[in-house]
């Protein structure tokens, strides 16, 4: 889907750079204007990364294309940027030029369309989403995606699975609160240890996800160069949102229609909100890639760490607490559930703030219903663990000791009211069950660790 320009929003001047992003460099921020091609561009003497923004076709008010736009630029980013030899090749300003073509563009669009009309026309499709009218009404569809890149098809232009790597939900949220995408982030992994490892250089493209928004990625290495590395980001709607903080990316949204989602019925808080988690999410990756040149940083353990301390060992912390101990019985804790909803109103859950044991289980079960259910913990938690290579020392700490909490609260809790431990009393009470299979999978995720 589209997120939709009324007007260009205010150009930040000096670096830009946010706090987490100032100590990778310093920024030097170019005017957006119709005739810029170059958005931003940031780099720092003794870093060995440049990032820029380059302009590209912007995607019109109305059009839901983003996704065939973001797949264009990454066919044209492979085609330019690995033209780079010896530190020859075209300029950033031809680049731009390039990714600015619209009859290349609509062209691309219309084999791409061709393409799925052929697959819709074999399906005989009469339902969602291989109805002829599914297919041209342009947005990209992850089953389009796949059928582009998977197919002949990608091979002959340019697209195919072995030329553009494809990386979903890069919203801040959704890396925190759902299943990482290991397999793709493994192959982030080895391409950037491949393009790191290479005398000759050479590029790789990212066809970027995120909640309501596609863009484009290129990571290079040019060997012969003073910055060896550069990464290049385009934006089908030509935001500059490189290095800008919360309150920064809030003024670039007020200039933002949100056309085609509110003529959908969504409201626009709503979309605000995954908006600012996609900018967000896009800030977080372009600097772990420069973390990645200039410290080493490991991709995949980057997005454990961030899954599975930052998200549910936070939301777990800032929500529940710890199970009271004697001096801690007149500490007041936070007793309030927030269930975020992208239909309806948000539900909040007030719960006993009273730090008691009682006070505690109730928290514990608001949060293990509501925020991560128990299936979830299970499949997300504990899944993630036995799927992943290489846990972090921090993360597989960071867990222990919460299972052996979480364990240490609910056989305190069952000693006490004989509701977990098998006692027959409980056997109808639905809260009793809740607790006993967290315990459950509590202990299945601990003695997982002690395996790993």
């Amino acid at each position: 889907q589209a997120l939709h320009v009324r007007k260009p929003p205010p150009v930040a001047t000096g670096s830009g750079l946010d706090n987490d992003t100032k100590n990778l460099g310093v920024g030097v921020g170019i005017k957006r204007n119709r005739k810029a091609q170059i958005l931003h561009r940031f780099s720092k003497p003794s870093c060995p990364v440049e990032l820029i923004q380059l302009r590209g076709l912007e995607q019109p008010p109305g059009d839901c294309s983003c996704g065939y736009y973001a797949l264009s630029f990454c066919r044209t980013l492979g085609r330019a940027c690995g033209a780079w030899k010896n530190g020859e090749g075209p300029t950033f300003e031809e680049i731009s030029t390039e990714l600015q073509d619209r009859k290349e563009y609509e062209g691309f669009k219309a084999k791409c369309l061709e393409e799925l009309l052929k697959v819709s026309k074999a399906k005989r499709g009469t339902c969602y989403p291989w109805t002829e009218g599914d297919v041209k009404q342009g947005v990209l569809e992850l089953v389009y995606q796949e059928q582009l890149q998977q197919s002949e098809f990608g091979k002959k232009n340019g697209v195919s699975e072995d030329s553009i790597m494809v990386l979903r939900g890069i919203d801040i949220q959704a890396l925190k609160t759902n299943h990482p995408p290991l397999n793709a982030l493994e192959r982030l992994k080895n391409a950037l240890n491949r393009l790191k490892e290479s005398r000759d250089g050479g590029t790789f493209t990212i066809l970027l996800g995120g909640s309501i928004h596609y863009m484009a990625i290129a990571v290079s290495k040019r060997s012969t160069l003073e910055k060896p590395y550069t990464i290049v980001y385009v934006d089908p709607q030509n935001q500059p949102i490189v290095g800008k903080d919360d309150s920064a990316l809030k003024d670039v949204m007020k200039g933002m229609e949100f056309r085609s989602w509110i003529k959908a019925g969504w409201k626009r808080d709503k979309i605000e909100r995954l908006c600012m988690d996609t900018f967000k999410g896009v800030n977080m990756l372009l600097k772990l890639l420069m973390r990645y040149f200039t410290e080493g940083v490991d991709v995949v353990g980057f997005f454990l760490n961030m899954n599975l301390v930052e998200g549910v060992l936070e939301s777990y912390k800032s929500t529940v607490g710890n199970w009271p101990k004697e001096e801690e019985k007149h500490r007041k804790s936070i007793g309030v559930l927030i269930v975020r909803r992208l239909f309806g109103e948000d539900k909040v859950i007030k719960s006993d703030p009273s730090p008691t044991p009682e006070a505690y289980l109730q928290r514990l079960e608001s949060w293990s219903k509501h925020i991560f259910p128990v299936p979830v913990i299970e499949a997300n938690v504990n899944g993630l663990v036995r799927k992943a290579g290489k846990i972090p020392l921090n993360v597989r700490r960071s867990l222990e000791a919460w299972a052996n909490q979480v364990i240490e609260a609910l056989t305190k809790a069952g000693n006490s009211t004989k509701d977990i431990a098998g006692d027959k009393s409980a056997a109808g009470d639905p809260s009793a069950k809740s607790r006993n299979r967290l315990l459950k999978v509590m202990q299945a995720l601990k003695e997982i660790l002690l395996q790993r």
